[in-house]
């Protein structure tokens, strides 16, 4: 493939941060603890090196059903092992990950599997479709690298620090196929580089300046764009100025979010009725995704989760504009 560029990198970090939350949702979720993630840099690293010196980790290698690439990988390196085992009620000075108990065990493959599991959530929710895990292995020990990986001269490793408030403050690792990066990544998110003699000179900008001012002077006979007005150049009336303009003038506008257990119809009578200790039967079977709403309109579905003593949701579904289309027509 061709050389992983220094843009691609950085694209790739925001990448990651913009699925970091979901993840660090889910992660909440199974340890019962508020946990923030933030992925701080992504670099390209030489198979050779990682076989040469393989890091003692606890390692989930796994796939996606909806992505057409290869075995992606996160990796909890020694002190990121230590560190988790400590949350379960262990002295981080007495934990040696040789000698771990079946119970450490278990604790850190039900956080490494939420995690995966907040990596295919995250993504379903920014492509709407579903995305599931497959062929998940967890293993201990020295890091082994997928049969994949032999083919490939570089990896692709994102390095993430995970907090909890008082008690976490570690990294982890996510590790990729350059596959995974293009695939993943819009194609014009590439670093564009050029030889010096194939930048515009100046006569050239002078050029192209006097063509742009000869068109916005074109009379409607002239032109074969179909509009019935001249062109203008850097006109502030255009579709892509008034686009990016329009959505930063309302990025502060507050909106109402609501999550929907279920609905009834009640008479009034059975209103009055009503007392403390009164139960309401919803329109809602036992299980089923809840409604998220903003300003009164669905736009997702989640489940209801319990992060220390509050109630979150974890999305599930996001309703794709043509179901929210045809929400509004029925609603009309």
């Amino acid at each position: 493939m061709p050389e992983i560029t220094s843009v691609q990198l950085s694209s790739f970090t925001e990448f990651i941060n913009d699925l970091s939350a979901t993840i660090g949702l889910t992660l909440s979720e199974n340890l019962g603890k508020s946990v923030a993630l933030e992925a701080t840099e992504t670099e390209p690293i030489r198979i050779q090196d990682i076989l040469s010196n393989p890091p003692t980790a606890l390692t989930a290698t796994f796939n996606l059903n909806a992505i057409d690439t290869t075995d992606c990988m996160v990796v909890l390196p020694e002190e990121c092992i230590q560190r988790f085992v400590s949350l379960a009620g262990g002295d981080i000075n007495d934990v040696d990950i040789t000698t771990l108990s079946d119970e450490d065990i278990a604790y850190l493959n039900e956080a490494v599997t939420s995690i995966v599991q907040g990596i295919a959530l995250a993504l379903g929710n920014r492509t709407g479709d579903s995305i599931e895990i497959e062929n998940c292995s967890i293993t201990m020990g020295e890091m082994v690298l997928p049969p994949v990986y032999a083919m490939e001269e570089v990896a692709v490793r994102t390095s993430l620090t995970i907090s909890i408030p008082d008690l976490l403050d570690t990294a982890l690792q996510f590790m990729f196929t350059p596959q995974f990066l293009e695939a993943v990544l819009p194609s014009q998110e590439k670093e564009i580089s050029a030889p010096k003699e194939d930048f515009l000179d100046e006569d050239s900008i002078v050029g192209m300046l006097g063509e742009l001012e000869q068109m916005g002077k074109m009379a409607p006979s002239q032109s074969n764009s179909g509009f019935n007005t001249p062109f203008t150049p850097f006109s502030m009336n255009s579709s892509e100025t008034n686009g990016s303009r329009g959505v930063d003038l309302i990025l502060d506008i507050s909106l109402d979010v609501t999550v929907e257990l279920g609905r009834v119809r009640m008479l009034i009578k059975d209103v009055l009725e009503l007392a403390t200790g009164s139960i309401i039967e919803l329109d809602r079977v036992a299980g089923e995704p809840v409604d998220v709403l903003v300003n009164g309109r669905l736009i997702a579905k989640g489940e209801v989760v319990v992060i220390e003593d509050n109630f979150g949701i974890r999305l599930t579904e996001i309703i794709s504009p043509a179901e929210r289309t045809m929400g509004l027509r029925a609603r009309a």
